[in-house]
């Protein structure tokens, strides 16, 4: 089975957008961010997207170019940050379609004026709802 060349591609540029964040948010140093995109890259042009999971990928990468870099950190807290950014792009989704949903009902209302009544309790309730993610990102 094959992928179309820009879907793949999309797929590449969302990978390396979590590995971005994850190596500012881990605050590695810049050649342990270089080192894991070009693990990424490579193992990405070698295996179909059909048989790969973006974030796994993401943070295999992101394991072993600390390891190359020796710029250690602990395997359990480079997990928990991509937990985090896992929740917060989920989040960042849901936002996305209700407040989508809500311009369409009523075009005069705000973007922002749903996000703006929703509590973070009512958020995280809405994540609670949402399947996980596919393995296609």
């Amino acid at each position: 089975r094959s992928v179309k060349p820009s879907l793949e591609r999309l797929h590449r540029l969302h990978g390396t957008s979590l590995l971005s964040s994850a190596s500012r948010l881990l605050k590695l140093e810049p050649s342990t961010y270089a080192s894991s995109c070009t693990i990424f890259h490579r193992y990405c042009h070698q295996v179909s997207l059909w048989d790969m999971n973006v974030w796994s990928v993401a943070i295999a990468a992101t394991v072993l170019g600390c390891k190359i870099e020796e710029d250690p950190r602990p395997v359990r807290n480079i997990i928990l940050i991509y937990a985090r950014l896992y929740r917060k792009r989920r989040l960042v989704c849901v936002e996305a379609s209700e407040l989508l949903t809500e311009i369409l009902k009523s075009p005069q209302v705000g973007a922002s004026e749903l996000a703006r009544k929703m509590s973070l309790s009512e958020k995280e309730a809405l994540l609670r709802q949402i399947k996980p993610m596919s393995k296609f990102g």
